[in-house]
Parts: C-alpha cells; structure tokens; sequence
C-alpha cells in the first residue's frame, strides 16, 4: 500500500480529473492547473523556518507547547496501545516534555509527525509518535522500543 502524502494524493486527484471529463473542458483544465501547481510546490524541498529545526517535522518546542496548553488529541489507536502496553496518559505526556524527536515524517498525511524519544518518571524509555497542524497534538501511538530494533541508545534504528 503506498503511503498517503499530500503529493500523492493531488498526484491521484490529477490522474482522476485529467481521465475523466467531470465539466466543462476550461474547468477540468482550471483544475489541472492548480493541481499541478500543489504538485510542483511539494516536489520542492523546504527551507526550515526559524523555529524549526531541518530534522524535525514537528519542532519539539511546538510540541511541549500544546502539551503545556492541553491542546492534545488522543487517537482510538494510541488508547487501546497504551491499554495494550501498560502506559498511562501521564507517562506520555512527561516524556514528551522531556523527549527528543528521532525520526521525522514531514510528508505524513494529514499533518506531519515524528516520533520522539523520551523518559517516563520510572525512569523506562518510551517511543511517540505524535503529529501536529501547530494547533493541536496528536498522539498516534507509543511503545517501549525493542533492543533488537534500536541500537543501544533506544535512539537509532538497528542497520
């Protein structure tokens, strides 16, 4: 299955309307245009703003924000993992307060996400992955990485 991105997705919503005559030719070719233009826009690589870091998606300081505001979104996933997985609410939040992002996913879908590192208060690693539109926080899922998968720092993935 191929990875929903917001490129992909106008790439689709372009095959779709430059096959199928949904109106009028000057609409359909209106739409092609502007398609093609989100399309262009995503093939070019961003400069990271001021506040934001080349390698994170989600700056952490964003993050530790919408924590601090309770601007948090619990996904039906991320509850039946934490059940699943012995992981409270608290937990989560304290280690993103003190976490560090690892891995960034600029082109996910909706919004971009990341997972981040970070310790709970019993002191146990734990791995996030939280996205965010810069008003709210989503928090997808997390787990307690596996040493088979990550190298001995919990913060490289295994080659």
């Amino acid at each position: 299955m191929t990875k929903m991105t917001k490129k992909n997705a106008f790439t689709t919503l372009r095959a779709f309307y430059a096959d199928n005559s949904v109106d009028t030719p000057e609409v359909t070719n209106s739409i092609l245009e502007i398609l093609d233009k989100e399309i262009a826009s995503l093939s070019k690589p961003k400069a990271p703003s001021a506040k934001q870091n080349a390698n994170e998606s989600v700056p952490i300081g964003i993050i530790k924000q919408l924590i601090k505001t309770e601007k948090i979104i619990w996904t039906n996933h991320v509850m039946v993992r934490l059940l699943q997985r012995n992981i409270t609410q608290d937990d989560i939040e304290y280690a993103l307060m003190n976490g560090e992002i690892i891995e960034s996913y600029e082109d996910d879908y909706p919004y971009p996400s990341c997972l981040v590192f970070g310790i709970n208060k019993n002191n146990e690693i734990i791995h996030m992955v939280c996205g965010s539109n810069g008003e709210s926080l989503w928090i997808i899922t997390a787990y307690y990485p596996n040493a088979k998968e990550w190298v001995d720092d919990m913060k490289q993935r295994q080659a």
